[in-house]
């Protein structure tokens, strides 16, 4: 996982959303009887594929947001706070949460089929703390403190680290990280797999003297660059 610096939204990205951000906020505003009596209206083919795909993947050099894996834009974009949280403790309370932010530009991010299935709807917060109902996008991300890791604003280099073998680990073992490993499976046998493959080549790479500059010698669609950064390290403590 990378840290990734987003740019503003073009003009291209607001004028294609602005119909649908505004029949979105009329539905968000009326009353929560009337809300739970009607879907959001939330056009989902729009995260799909078109122009607001193509501009969100360029954001995200083409790479799932958490696993790294090349995906361009052939599997859609998907939301960091999802537009329904996965049923916890007084639900009830947060049952329209996030669906007013569909449309924000910070919260769509470029995520593989295989993050957004593992992700799904969960996005625990600390203490159970959730901004409050149509609160600006700057009041949501100061008012919680989400346990996965947001590589848009976390650095998850302080947070996870890999091993030789493939396996991502936490480096201090707090809760984020833990959080985010297990949530988003990073773990599983394929992924684990791919990453011990990556080193391998890496180091290989490496003990031929190609560090630090590998990227031209690396396989398109691994799981690059952060396990090959990984990897160098290892290289170099050797």
């Amino acid at each position: 996982m990378l840290k990734i610096n987003r740019r503003p939204p073009s003009a291209i990205f607001l004028g294609e959303l602005e119909k649908a951000r505004d029949l979105l906020l009329r539905w968000a505003t009326r009353p929560a009887v009337e809300r739970h009596q009607r879907r959001a209206p939330i056009e989902h083919d729009i995260f799909r594929s078109g122009r607001i795909v193509e501009e969100v993947a360029s954001d995200f050099g083409g790479r799932c947001a958490f696993c790294e894996r090349e995906i361009g834009t052939s599997e859609g974009i998907s939301h960091f706070r999802p537009l329904t949280v996965a049923q916890e403790l007084h639900e009830e309370d947060f049952a329209d949460h996030y669906a007013w932010l569909a449309f924000e530009w910070l919260n769509l991010y470029l995520l593989c089929r295989r993050c957004q299935k593992t992700k799904a709807d969960y996005f625990p917060v600390v203490n159970g703390c959730r901004a409050r109902y149509l609160a600006t996008f700057d009041e949501v991300r100061a008012d919680e403190r989400p346990y996965l890791i947001d590589p848009t604003i976390d650095n998850p280099s302080t947070h996870l680290s890999y091993l030789i073998t493939g396996e991502c680990f936490s480096k201090k073992g707090s809760a984020k990280s833990l959080a985010t490993i297990d949530i988003l499976r990073l773990n599983d046998g394929y992924l684990v797999s791919d990453r011990r493959r990556a080193i391998e080549e890496t180091l290989q790479i490496c003990r031929r003297g190609g560090c630090p500059d590998i990227a031209p010698a690396l396989p398109a669609r691994s799981p690059a660059p952060a396990i090959h950064a990984a990897a160098c390290q290892i290289a170099r403590a050797r």
